[in-house]
């Protein structure tokens, strides 16, 4: 594995380095951000602690395959669309991102994917409390789709034309349905946590999926 094949990071460390001072740390950071994004970025970005645009812009490039962020903060998934790579268009083996509760819309994810025709195997979203509609996913393609903790989503439509071979849902409490993902007819499906608002789960029998999990279904009589 190559020096610029892995970049993984937690932001918010509050430990102090023992020999270089706070000045040439930032500098020596500076610099081989700059490096890896000079030589295509990294491969696999894994970033966590509210991490700076100008971080995921330097990791990002042609040469990464996952994407993978929590925390981010508003500001900087709002400038996702600004990420360039040269290699169009660009499938990525995983997007994804966990643990954003700053962030109030996807649509700069959506910017993102079209803007620089990038797709993803694997698109895996957890953790948006303050997101209330899951629109900026219409018309997007992934084999894997997984949503978790959506506690302010009520409806899945945005969802109806996509066909992912593998289906995870779970802990979406407001929505009252999952007739609009009916056609989906994905190959696994995983249901899981509390959807309190779904009366009946008969669009199973329509989904017909080859393997289906329910072991962490919450039922409401």
């Amino acid at each position: 594995m190559s020096f610029f094949s892995r970049f993984s990071v937690y932001f918010g460390q509050t430990s102090e380095p023992e020999v270089a001072s706070e000045p040439e740390v930032a500098l020596d950071e500076n610099t081989r951000l700059q490096n890896i994004k000079e030589n295509g970025g990294a491969e696999i970005v894994e970033l966590s602690g509210n991490p700076s645009f100008f971080t995921i812009e330097c990791l990002f490039g042609q040469n990464t395959k996952k994407l993978l962020i929590s925390q981010l903060s508003n500001d900087s998934f709002n400038h996702f669309s600004s990420l360039e790579i040269s290699k169009k268009p660009c499938e990525l083996e995983i997007i994804s991102m966990k643990d954003c509760p700053d962030i109030s819309s996807l649509k700069p994810l959506q910017d993102f994917c079209l803007t620089q025709k990038v797709s993803s195997t694997i698109l895996n979203l957890e953790g948006f409390p303050n997101v209330f509609d899951l629109e900026s996913l219409r018309g997007m393609r992934t084999n894997v789709l997984s949503l978790r903790n959506f506690p302010n989503v009520s409806t899945l439509e945005p969802l109806r034309d996509m066909r992912p071979m593998i289906l995870e849902i779970s802990d979406l409490p407001n929505i009252t349905s999952f007739d609009h993902i009916s056609k989906m007819r994905p190959m696994r499906l995983k249901l899981a946590g509390k959807f309190p608002k779904v009366p009946n789960l008969d669009v199973l029998e329509v989904m017909n999926p080859r393997f289906l999990d329910l072991n962490e279904y919450v039922y409401f009589s």
